[in-house]
């Protein structure tokens, strides 16, 4: 079903990864199916001509009709390329779609979606191993 008009998302698989090339103000879209729970978003950027610019961009997050934007990552770098890594809460099992949106010169992209394990309420992590010499 096309998405406003002529957009039609492609789709993404929790634990997937895409990749592609945007130009100055172009967008691309991704239908994802969740459950109910936590998620990382990790979103690299690269000049597409590997220059030394402005890396102008975000990731954000609507629902499944394409309302209720939220901004998950924002880039605004000076350097060949950048990684950002964002979270979010999906509140209800369902469809969303994940905004890939650059702002400046033409990027090459990766998205990867992934679950997000968080420590169970009244369970404690396990402690670290630190070993070695201190210096102080």
């Amino acid at each position: 079903m096309p998405f406003f008009g002529e957009v039609v998302p492609q789709r993404l698989a929790v634990g997937g990864e895409v990749s592609g090339l945007l130009d100055l103000h172009e967008v691309a879209y991704y239908l994802v199916s969740l459950r109910q729970g936590d998620y990382q978003v990790i979103a690299d950027f690269a000049n597409a001509e590997r220059r030394n610019t402005n890396i102008v961009g975000s990731v954000a997050l609507l629902d499944g009709d394409g309302g209720n934007h939220r901004e998950i990552v924002r880039f605004n770098e000076v350097d060949v390329s950048a990684r950002k890594t964002g979270t979010f809460l999906a509140r209800d099992d369902g469809p969303m779609i994940l905004r890939v949106q650059n702002a400046h010169d033409a990027v090459r992209y990766e998205l990867r979606l992934a679950e997000t394990r968080i420590a169970v309420r009244g369970v404690a992590p396990a402690p670290a191993q630190i070993s070695g010499e201190w210096i102080a």
